[in-house]
Parts: structure tokens; C-alpha cells; sequence
């Protein structure tokens, strides 16, 4: 591909893909901080944004201690969770959803209760979120949250310890919400 032929492009502050640029251009944006080695660019023929560390132009514009080390450096001209963040908050989602899937199914096998209904259910939409669903991230948050209203409702405190999971385990869950609606709209950008 040529230096001079313009077909890069980077994600703006309003998220919105810049003009093209040529290698060059790319490389100008570079020097004068417009871009980060986090930035993400695109061009045609690219599945998907990429970050400038990881493109194939990324060797030839970065030095190459910045290709090794390039810290994870909020892009401070585009607002909102990075790509990579979601990405951790989706997976924090999955593993505290599968300790929670493990608890449930224990604890219906150990008492004879009609938990497997929920740890199933819980299980199947965990796999949607795995899939980064926004609907299915939504899903397991309102069942984790009607779960735990009804225990407390019904059953006798939970004690500090029991509270502190559950508060974590929602922690978790509301990130991977919020993970999934990043992703979604790091996906949809084109």
C-alpha cells in the first residue's frame, strides 16, 4: 500500500471516524498528539478498529519501545469506556456469573430445591453475555437483583459477609452491563 494513498482513518472525540489520512498524515497526527499508540484506526479491508499499537502501520509510525510498553493511556478526545475496559468488565461479568451459576447449583443439589431452574437459566444467559448481549447482560442483573430482593424478603439477614458478596457480585454484574453496551457501541462504529 502506498504512503500517499488516503485510507486511514481514526476514531474522533464525538466517536465519529475522521477524514482519511495517507501513512504520513497518520504519522504528522502522531507527533503532534492527536493520536496515541491506544487510538484506535481503521481502514478499508479491516474487520474491525484497531488500535494503532496493533495495526500494521502501527511498526512503522511507533518506535518500537512504544510497541512494547505503550501504556494503556485514556484517550482523552474521546470520551467513554475503552475498548479493552469493556472488554475486562464483560469478562469480571462472566467469571463472578459462573461462581454465582456453581453457588446456585450446589446449593439445589445439596438441598433438594428447584435451584436449577435459575442456576440453568442463569447459566444460558451468561453465554449471551459471552456473546457481549446487551439484553442477555440486562437479564442476569434483573435476576440476580429479583433473587436477591426475594431472599431477603423471605429468608432470615444475610450477615456482613453474605451482604459483601452480594454487593460485589452486583458491582461486577452492573459493570458488565455497562461493558456490553461499550463493546456494542465499539462494534457498531464503522
Amino acid at each position: 500500500m502506498s504512503k500517499d494513498v488516503l485510507c486511514w482513518r481514526y476514531l474522533q472525540a464525538d466517536r465519529q471516524p475522521s477524514e482519511p489520512f495517507s501513512e504520513e498524515g497518520m504519522a504528522e497526527l502522531l507527533r503532534s498528539g492527536v493520536l496515541l499508540p491506544e487510538s484506535m484506526i481503521w481502514r478499508e479491508g479491516l474487520p474491525q478498529w484497531v488500535s494503532l499499537k496493533d495495526s500494521e502501520i502501527g511498526p512503522l509510525l511507533l518506535p518500537p519501545t512504544a510497541l512494547a510498553i505503550a501504556p494503556r493511556v485514556r484517550n482523552a478526545s474521546r470520551p467513554g469506556m475503552e475498548q479493552y475496559e469493556a472488554e475486562r468488565h464483560v469478562r469480571n461479568m462472566l467469571i463472578a456469573g459462573a461462581l454465582s451459576v456453581v453457588a446456585t447449583a450446589l446449593f439445589a443439589a445439596v438441598f433438594k430445591s428447584s435451584a436449577w431452574f435459575d442456576a440453568v437459566l442463569t447459566g444460558a444467559l451468561l453465554f449471551g453475555v459471552y456473546r457481549a448481549s446487551r439484553v442477555c447482560a440486562i437479564a442476569v442483573l434483573a435476576l440476580y437483583l429479583i433473587g436477591a430482593v426475594a431472599k431477603m424478603v423471605t429468608g432470615p439477614g444475610r450477615g456482613p459477609v453474605g451482604l459483601l458478596v452480594l454487593m460485589v457480585i452486583l458491582y461486577y454484574y452492573i459493570m458488565g452491563v455497562r461493558g456490553t453496551f461499550a463493546l456494542h457501541k465499539w462494534r457498531t462504529v464503522v
